[in-house]
């Protein structure tokens, strides 16, 4: 029989490893990490006997824009994620020789080992996202292998890490002939150029009146409603680390980036959060979505009206000029949050900053992980009609105020009269955005009105 100190003993274990937190197995964690996390299809809002495509429908044009897939930090994130490295060192340092098991592996972590080059690679594409652009570029090829061209022309951003992105896709697409043609395909659009007004795929760095840092307050008095328990609740397991907002938030970053960079099940630093934890973490992060660069952002839509409104003009084409049936595009994270936005995509009337709305339909983990994709697709389903749907990350999401065609399609006829609606709410891009008219500006985004090649003359 067991000794009263022995039972209290086990009852002790017990409680270390209940309170040592970490999110349970059955615990969707990718549906709530956000931005940061490598490329992964979003957990769809219909079940997929929904938005089946009956056999007679084919896709006969596509449109993808996407952002770059899986990056190092930004400097900004690697600043802080470098301070906590240097408060953990030091914390081992001084007085932790007992470490509850939870942290045993910060004794061998190392930032250094993550983040070798800080100079070279902060900012930049990871090895992990060249694979990705690559196999999406592969993808792309077999998916939609009968609009296939050998020729045809592929759009990028001009920082560094979108165009690497293009250029790993275009092998993938087009196999060794890309990087032997010198990605003589690839058309670069000037992210840094303020001047060209809508004909950009970078539309918010363009729209000199977007307003910057709504979603402040209303993050700021989200955090404040759960992070002090996790500072409390870790301060306990790490006595005298002082645990500030800073390292909870930072830490919780560090969770992706350990995955990107040591290895997708390397969790060290998310098993140091629960189930809720998370859920808040994910719904912190939308809240600066929302309000920043979609619904809550009074010029989301108008920023994200010229991407709409190209690719709405070559879907009523039923041959395009260049006889070219996909177009690629390579942006950002914020910029495909404003053209979803513009779409009408996942609505939401409002989010405020008291509690996790969890019926919401603006979730970053499923719209804006690394490599995140928007589809817009052209369906001919025979007598039936033409129809359009999008998908994001390879799940369907329908235009809610038109999705009675086939799989939750939306008609072209009905799709381009809503898009004449859309553009009416949303205003135009150089009056709203404050751009003083110049020769040769525009609202319009004309990029894919010449790709490099004609392919009519060619069509193999």
């Amino acid at each position: 029989m067991k000794t009263a100190t022995a039972l209290l003993g086990s009852l002790a274990a017990v409680l270390l490893t209940r309170d040592a937190a970490a999110y349970s197995p059955g615990f969707d964690l990718f549906d709530h990490t956000s931005q940061l996390n490598f490329y992964h299809p979003a957990n769809p809002f219909y079940p997929l006997e929904q938005t089946k495509l009956p056999d007679a429908c084919k896709v006969d044009q596509v449109h993808i824009v996407s952002r770059h897939t899986t990056r190092y930090p930004s400097k900004g994130s690697y600043n802080g994620v470098a301070r906590i490295a240097t408060k953990i060192k030091d914390a081992l340092a001084g007085n932790a020789t007992t470490l509850s098991p939870e942290f045993e592996f910060l004794r061998t972590w190392d930032l250094s080992k993550m983040i070798t080059n800080p100079t070279a690679q902060v900012e930049n594409i990871t090895a992990l996202g060249l694979t990705e652009a690559f196999e999406h570029g592969a993808q792309v090829r077999s998916k939609y292998a009968h609009l296939y061209h050998k020729d045809m022309t592929v759009w990028s951003g001009s920082v560094e890490r979108v165009q690497l992105t293009a250029k790993s896709f275009m092998n993938g697409l087009f196999g060794q002939a890309a990087a032997d043609n010198h990605y003589v395909h690839l058309v670069t659009s000037n992210s840094s150029d303020k001047s060209i007004a809508g004909n950009t795929l970078t539309p918010i760095d363009t729209c000199t009146k977007f307003p910057k840092g709504i979603a402040d307050p209303y993050q700021a008095k989200f955090v404040a409603t759960w992070v002090p328990q996790v500072i409390a609740r870790l301060e306990a397991r790490w006595p005298g680390f002082g645990f500030i907002q800073d390292d909870v938030l930072g830490m919780m970053d560090l969770c992706m980036y350990e995955m990107n960079l040591s290895g997708k099940d390397q969790r060290h630093f998310c098993m140091l959060f629960t189930d809720d934890e998370w859920v808040n973490y994910g719904y912190n992060k939308d809240l600066g979505y929302f309000h920043d660069s979609s619904w809550g952002n009074p010029l989301a839509r108008t920023t994200g009206l010229p991407y709409v409104k190209a690719v709405g003009k070559l879907l009523a084409q039923p041959k395009t000029a260049s006889c070219q049936n996909i177009y690629v595009a390579f942006s950002h994270d914020t910029q495909l949050m404003a053209f979803m936005t513009a779409y009408g995509l996942n609505k939401d009337a409002a989010m405020a900053g008291e509690a996790v709305d969890r019926d919401r339909r603006l979730r970053s983990s499923r719209m804006v992980p690394m490599g995140a994709r928007l589809v817009t697709e052209r369906l001919n389903c025979g007598t039936q009609g033409s129809f359009v749907r999008a998908l994001v990350n390879d799940a369907v999401v329908p235009f809610e105020d038109c999705k009675d065609g086939p799989g939750l399609s939306c008609s072209i006829e009905k799709h381009l009269v809503r898009l004449k609606n859309i553009e009416a709410e949303a205003g135009d891009f150089m009056t709203k955005c404050g751009v003083v008219a110049a020769d040769g500006l525009s609202s319009e985004l004309k990029l894919f009105d010449n790709p490099q090649r004609n392919l009519c003359t060619n069509l193999c």
